[in-house]
């Protein structure tokens, strides 16, 4: 996913663009499907509303456009994300 801004304008920038650089990307992967279902979507920011952490488990592609860091030193073609707690049990993956 090639981001719309550079890296460098997004995080040397003011508050107001990193904010609508969010707002860009929170509605390109998560409000599709979700915009005409106004009662799951409701509970939905209910539920995001918590905390930032909690906001962020449910939003990965934020996060991690939130926190990126200076990718010239990676060639990354297309995004990975990896969310959730990540315990070696959520992969089955057991010692005998």
């Amino acid at each position: 996913m090639p981001s719309s801004a550079p890296v460098k304008d997004i995080l040397h920038g003011d508050d107001n663009q990193r904010l609508n650089y969010l707002v860009q990307v929170f509605a390109k992967y998560q409000m599709t499907g979700k915009r005409h279902e106004t009662k799951p979507w409701h509970a939905y920011f209910r539920r995001t509303a918590i905390n930032p952490v909690v906001f962020y488990q449910h939003n990965h592609a934020l996060f991690y456009e939130d926190n990126q860091c200076d990718q010239e030193m990676f060639q990354i073609h297309e995004p990975t994300y990896i969310h959730g707690d990540l315990h070696i049990g959520q992969f089955h993956y057991y010692f005998d």
